[in-house]
């Protein structure tokens, strides 16, 4: 067997033959496995399980050439088409030639085909053989693409704007590679120096850049997560601009303090990872330090020796690093997190406390719990400050302001008369915002991403949000309020995974402990909003805490016991008759819409909760009409009330210009939704911006998985892309292309919007795939190619490239998209709805008409009206989506109660009201009968808006089906159900001024 071939990068075709046959012969050969070391600063390694050579694609076909051997030959081949392809690149001078050779053999090689070991063992020969051909090439590239980012001095770069993230990409993927951790030393070496110089140059442009674009914040993130790892120095240096103070550092290890591991653990965490960063393994700070040192000291020292890589440690890049809305950091923590699970592949079980003890983690949550808590606490006081300091009519001028001009111009561009310091005070909140919905979508890829431990991660912010919350009283209303609503975003964004029982129990103490309007208010909405995230589960804690005290029956999951809290005497005996309507109004929704809510006799434990709830309005409407009997003299007026003077309640789509957004910027009345666009920005990831003119089209063609090769709807003889120039071409929208009706389609789409003036005009269709459709465009051109393409505006439009291809290699050329796009999370599913305050005209002509009317009889005559409410009713709503698309709707609202006079839990409600039916105040017994007056209009607007909804999606489904709908010629069939009824379930605001940009988060 051939020795290991050292000198790949000098290889001439003849060579290359020899070469190929070597590394053959080695695959079918070899018996034994020699293991290869580990160099002691290594990438993220693979754990491989043990097996010879053979034991990988042993089958060998007839023809006496096993699958061994026709892999390493494809891969050798493709390392050699590299190699000429590098000549090929150094030898132009034009810089979108360049470009697009990049993108024609460099970009395709890098996104298809893995790294060396998931296709061959690393222990094996013939994998250290394809190392030693593959890294040289690689290593060439990359200070090759480095040298042409980075020009010498008194010369400009020849690549553009528009050119610049084809090198990028083309770094951050050599960079990322796994085959790095096994490479020889020398290697290794200098990987690591061309990692040093692509630090630099990162740290270059955050410092150069008026404006850091995202896709150039993603990369930078990418270089600060490998070099933090394989940099000496690197992770001290970035660890210690985070400036996360001692006392934080020791009130997380405080709170994690369960999370303990014992030496066998520690010494495998040793093992794993590289000795640059063995000083942060289970850190725990600097030591000896006094209270108030511990306030204002770093916990992590200072770099004593300047540091490679970094020329100015105080330039303006570290606050674009460090900052609290930084997309720095959100990319380097997420590549942190896949970094982490390279390592941690060798140990089992991973959970939370071995995650702890990872070298830097510790000290990268207390940076995220300082965002948490500074954020909070800062949006806090500006909506207290701007509450105090703001004139009587300002919030009246700017809400007001808001409705008439749109949200793209400023408010004061139009004559808004909002004190500045108010317009400043929001700005401020915006950034606070800003930085805690970064980190949720960071959170929400990497739920969604294959990472082993992305459920201790969630957990660990989740606990982050605990102990900001032990930290707030029940009574600070500002701060609960606040936190409330964080954490029903952060519920969206991690699918409900948080601690239940703990924030069912902060609700508990606040609805318990204190009667707050606006604590009460925002705990009850909270509740509406998160009602159907509660999960069905059992509990292992037994109630005899304070905020567990709602825990009573632990044989039943804890919304069980939530529901059975919330619909017990005490608090039905106290909120049913509450004084305020809002509060009324507030808890009735909450029964009605969620604790009974749609399809309530799916289940025992639904048809039995619906049971105690109509026994209970039964139980009260019998004790209000005893009362009623023995003072029939008195005449009360059980009259509804609005919840406000001249307010009322209504049902209303949620506008992209309203005071908040939920669906993503788009128009969430638009009667069929179909799967969102491919976005040109990715938060973690820099790609070429020419994949973005392959994006998904109306009425584009799909892609066979199998073959990838394109698969219309018919035979077209004009196709997207007719040739690889077109394919290299910074497509733009307006840009006429191959086939008319896809531009036709395109401008239709654009073009349609629907008026958000119903009530019933969206639903939620569930795609067939959670990421965008992207397309692989195959180019098949019979004869040699001529690619002119323009540069960006920096350059001469006189400038043109031609690059001229073999038509044999343009045949086998496959340009596949980035891995990346298909891993996209689902969007976030939000209600298109919410009950909005309205003005109730009937009540505003009502009074109109008292003030106005002089005649003592009118008086009279509506003191005599009584206003007894009539039986209150239990709605029964049940939906169910059918398989067949012209009838995919079943809804039906039969009363499937039995009515039972001899029911269990009627005698259980015996005391129901009990305690003031000898009380000589009325207002109580007035309330109850308001309430249920109220009760039977919630239960008609609760119907009848379910049935208009279902019509009318039924109706638009149809339509849509026929080629009839909107424009949109064909839709997505498969609707989920759970979905459907959370979009068409709608949103519970506490008032018109809520925390907006929390529920901004698209």
């Amino acid at each position: 067997m051939v020795k290991v071939l050292s000198k790949a990068t000098n290889l001439n075709r003849k060579k290359s033959t020899k070469s190929i046959n070597s590394v053959v012969s080695s695959t079918s050969t070899s018996e034994s496995i020699t293991s290869a070391p580990t160099p002691p600063q290594t990438p993220p390694i693979n754990k491989v399980p043990t097996t010879n050579n053979t034991s990988v694609h042993n089958s060998a076909p007839s023809n006496g050439v096993s699958e061994d051997d026709k892999l390493v030959k494809s891969l050798l081949k493709q390392f050699k088409k590299l190699e000429i392809d590098l000549a090929k690149f150094n030898s132009k001078t034009n810089g979108t030639t360049k470009a697009n050779i990049l993108r024609a053999t460099v970009l395709p090689f890098l996104r298809g085909l893995g790294n060396l070991d998931e296709s061959l063992p690393v222990n094996s020969k013939v994998y250290k053989s394809l190392l030693n051909i593959s890294t040289p090439v690689l290593l060439k590239w990359w200070a090759t693409l480095l040298n042409n980012l980075v020009p010498k001095a008194n010369q400009q770069s020849m690549v553009s704007s528009t050119d610049r993230n084809a090198y990028l990409e083309c770094i951050s993927r050599i960079l990322s590679r796994r085959d790095w951790g096994y490479v020889e030393k020398e290697s290794h070496e200098k990987y690591e120096n061309l990692l040093i110089r692509t630090l630099d140059y990162s740290i270059n442009k955050l410092q150069s850049m008026k404006i850091v674009p995202i896709s150039i914040s993603a990369f930078v993130g990418k270089v600060f997560a490998y070099s933090f790892f394989n940099i000496p120095n690197i992770s001290n240096a970035l660890l210690f601009l985070l400036n996360v103070k001692q006392y934080v550092l020791e009130s997380n290890l405080s709170y994690f303090k369960d999370l303990i591991i014992d030496e066998i653990l520690i010494d495998m965490l040793y093992d794993v990872f590289p000795s640059t960063t063995h000083y942060l393994i289970d850190f725990k700070g600097l030591p000896s330090l006094n209270e108030q040192q511990k306030t204002f000291i770093n916990s992590i020292t200072p770099p004593t020796h300047p540091v490679k890589g970094i020329q100015d440690p105080n330039g303006p890049w570290v606050r674009r690093w460090c900052n609290s809305d930084s997309d720095v950091f959100n990319s380097f923590f997420r590549h942190y997190v896949r970094i982490l699970q390279n390592y941690l592949e060798p140990i089992p079980n991973i959970d939370s406390s071995i995650l702890f003890h990872c070298p830097g983690f510790n000290v990268i949550i207390s940076h995220i719990c300082q965002i948490f808590q500074v954020s909070i606490t800062r949006i806090s006081n500006n909506n207290m400050n701007k509450l105090n300091n703001a004139p009587p009519n300002a919030f009246a001028g700017q809400q007001q302001s808001s409705r008439q001009h749109p949200p793209s111009l400023p408010p004061q561009s139009k004559g808004n008369s909002t004190p500045p310091a108010l317009i400043n005070v929001s700005k401020q909140n915006d950034i606070y915002y800003n930085s805690i919905l970064k980190i949720f979508k960071t959170m929400r890829d990497i739920k969604y991403s294959k990472i082993e431990f992305s459920t201790s991660i969630i957990s660990f912010m989740d606990n982050l949000f605990i102990s900001i919350a032990k930290d707030i009283s029940i009574y600070d209303h500002s701060k609960n309020g606040l936190l409330l609503n964080v954490v029903y975003e952060f519920i969206n964004h991690v699918s409900g995974e948080v601690n239940w029982e703990f924030w069912l129990g902060c609700v508990y103490m606040m609805l318990n402990n204190t009667d707050h309007i606006q604590i009460v208010l925002k705990n009850l909405a909270f509740l509406f909003n998160v009602w159907g995230s509660i999960p069905e589960c059992l509990s292992d804690t037994a109630g005899n805490e304070i905020h567990l005290a709602w825990l009573v029956d632990l044989n039943e999951s804890f919304k069980l016991n939530f529901i059975n809290w919330l619909i017990s005497n005490e608090v039905w005996e106290r909120f049913f008759v509450h004084w305020n309507p809002m509060i009324r109004s507030f808890y009735l929704r909450l029964i009605i819409w969620r604790v009974i809510g749609i399809n309530n006799f799916e289940s025992s434990i639904s048809y039995h909760t619906t049971k105690r709830v109509e026994d209970k309005l039964q139980k009260s409407y019998a004790r209000l009409s005893e009362f009623n009997n023995q003072n029939i003299a008195t005449n009360f007026n059980f009259k509804a009330d609005n919840p406000l003077v001249n307010r009322k309640f209504g049902i209303q789509p949620i506008h992209t210009n309203d005071e908040f957004i939920l669906v993503n910027d788009q128009d969430v009345s638009s009667s069929l939704t179909k799967p969102s666009e491919i976005r040109k920005t990715h938060p973690f990831e820099i790609f070429d911006e020419a994949i973005y003119s392959c994006s998904s089209l109306p009425g584009s063609p799909k892609i066979d998985s199998g073959t990838s090769q394109v698969v219309g709807k018919s035979s077209r003889n004009n196709s997207l892309v007719s040739s690889l120039g077109k394919l290299f071409k910074i497509l733009s929208i307006d840009e006429k292309v191959g086939n008319s009706r896809i531009d036709n389609n395109l401008l239709t789409s654009q073009r349609n919007s629907v008026s958000l003036t119903s009530l019933s005009t969206t639903f939620s269709i569930k795609s067939k795939s959670s990421s965008p459709s992207i397309m692989s465009f195959k180019s098949t051109p019979t004869s040699f190619t001529e690619v002119s393409t323009n540069s960006s505006s920096s350059k001469s439009d006189s400038e043109t490239s031609s690059v001229q291809t073999d038509s044999t290699e343009l045949s086998e050329l496959v340009i596949p998209n980035p891995p990346e796009l298909y891993k996209i999370p689902p969007e976030i599913v939000r209600p298109a709805f919410k009950f909005g305050i309205i003005i109730d005209h009937d009540s505003i002509n009502e009074k109109y008409m008292v003030v106005n009317n002089h005649n003592r009889k009118f008086f009279e005559r509506s003191r005599k009206i009584n206003n007894m409410p009539l039986l209150p009713k239990i709605p029964c709503i049940s939906i169910f989506l059918n398989s067949d698309p012209y009838d995919k709707f079943y809804i039906t609202n039969e009363d499937l109660l039995i009515n039972d006079p001899s029911n269990e839990y009627l005698n259980n409600e015996i005391d129901l009201f009990s305690n003031i039916a000898n009380s000589s105040n009325k207002i109580k017994w007035l309330n109850l009968g308001k309430s249920l007056n109220e009760w039977n209009l919630i239960s008609e607007e609760f119907e009848n808006y379910l049935i208009k909804k279902i019509k009318t999606d039924q109706f638009n489904f149809i339509s849509n089906l026929n080629g009839n709908g909107n424009g949109k010629n064909s839709i997505d069939e498969e609707i989920s159900e759970q979905d459907y009824l959370k979009r068409i379930t709608p949103f519970l605001p506490v008032d018109g001024s809520n925390e907006s940009k929390i529920l901004n988060a698209g």
